[in-house]
């Protein structure tokens, strides 16, 4: 506090001081009168918390019961006034993203307001006088939008991931058609798409036959395979940590854009399970998270990392960038065969002739092949 004098402080428990019961609330207001900067607690319930994506919900609370409880309800505005649009980013993306999308949003004539990642405290509090507010990733942000509408109605959109072509055209359209900008939106997306097809000419045709293995969050896993499939990729398979109410029209677009089964490996996300399906879909290239590519590395796939704050993944900047990386790692494969030549898993092969799913009893899942 007298060194970087901070506006704000979060005081965040992991899952040992929520198993034990640690009062982090009664810590924070012990040493709150000794401070300048805001102490923010950020709890985790341990065991009682059955989705990993509610540590989203916790920090929402966190900022909404602490900077946001003095906020002023949304004000009326002049006619001639920009309208304002919070786009919301809970670590949904980087900063090379949220420069990406509010370039797109400047281009309707909106102003955008970036919440809360990269934001400064003292901007947080405007995030009440909006005109609407605008996901990027539904699992992350539905708690706090609901306040925000609930509270100082301010109206939200909460569909689509703007990853890959398609799904940046229908979450710049949602946007567009709310303030009644359709046919401006419709010009932006004909030209950012134009351009894109262009700049990918030189690449998609070494994705021809390639086959991609995606693991990540739900939305973001779902919504990269989308985009694989619009670079020309084939997909294996998808690994997704959990499974949300919000991601079913998803997994429609998949369904209709498929021309394979390839099978779901749903909030188990066992390494063990992993691997069999990996021997068993071969699949080119494997996308997963920086701390998640390491089995696939091991059984020599490419692997490419689907989510880092310096890269670009988002909008159409994203989708080229993601091309070019993916490009690239193809061309020069060898690393990771390098690395299989001495990296042994710890499983008999007699395991990877058994079904990945013979584990789970309740589900009854099972995959061909």
């Amino acid at each position: 506090d007298k060194r970087f004098q901070p506006a704000v402080i979060f005081v965040v428990a992991g899952c040992v001081p929520g198993i034990i019961g640690d009062d982090i609330d009664g810590v924070a207001e012990g040493v709150q009168s000794q401070v300048a900067a805001r102490i923010l607690p950020v709890h985790c319930e341990g065991f009682k918390t059955k989705i990993w994506a509610t540590s989203y919900d916790a920090v929402y609370h966190a900022i909404g019961r602490t900077l946001l409880k003095d906020a002023a309800p949304r004000a009326a505005k002049s006619s001639n006034a920009r309208p304002v649009v919070n786009l919301f980013n809970v670590s949904s993306m980087g900063r090379p993203d949220e420069v990406e999308l509010k370039r797109l949003l400047e281009l309707l004539g909106l102003e955008v307001n970036i919440f809360p990642v990269f934001a400064e405290p003292a901007k947080m509090a405007q995030i009440t006088q909006a005109d609407l507010s605008v996901s990027t990733c539904p699992t992350h942000d539905d708690y706090l939008l609901r306040y925000l509408q609930e509270t100082c109605g301010v109206p939200y959109i909460l569909k689509h991931m703007p990853i890959g072509i398609a799904n940046t055209g229908l979450w710049l359209r949602d946007v567009a058609a709310f303030f009644g900008l359709q046919e401006k939106a419709a010009a932006i997306i004909a030209r950012e798409e134009t351009e894109l097809a262009a700049a990918l000419a030189e690449l998609t045709p070494a994705f021809a036959g390639k086959k991609v293995f995606l693991s990540a969050g739900e939305f973001r896993a779902l919504a990269t395979a989308l985009l694989m499939g619009e670079l020309g990729f084939e997909i294996s398979g998808i690994r997704a940590f959990h499974h949300d109410e919000f991601a079913a029209p998803e997994y429609q677009k998949l369904d209709q854009a498929k021309s394979k089964d390839f099978p779901l490996n749903i909030a188990n996300c066992q390494v063990f399970e992993e691997a069999n399906l990996l021997k068993r879909t071969q699949p080119d290239v494997f996308l997963g998270h920086m701390n998640g590519n390491g089995t696939a590395a091991k059984l020599g796939i490419t692997t490419s990392v689907i989510y880092n704050v310096g890269l670009q993944y988002v909008g159409y900047k994203g989708a080229y960038e993601l091309a070019r990386r993916l490009y690239r790692q193809l061309r020069n494969p060898g690393f990771n065969r390098n690395i299989s030549k001495w990296a042994v898993l710890p499983y008999k092969q007699q395991w990877y002739g058994q079904d990945p799913f013979s584990h789970i009893k309740a589900a009854g899942g099972e995959v061909d092949g």
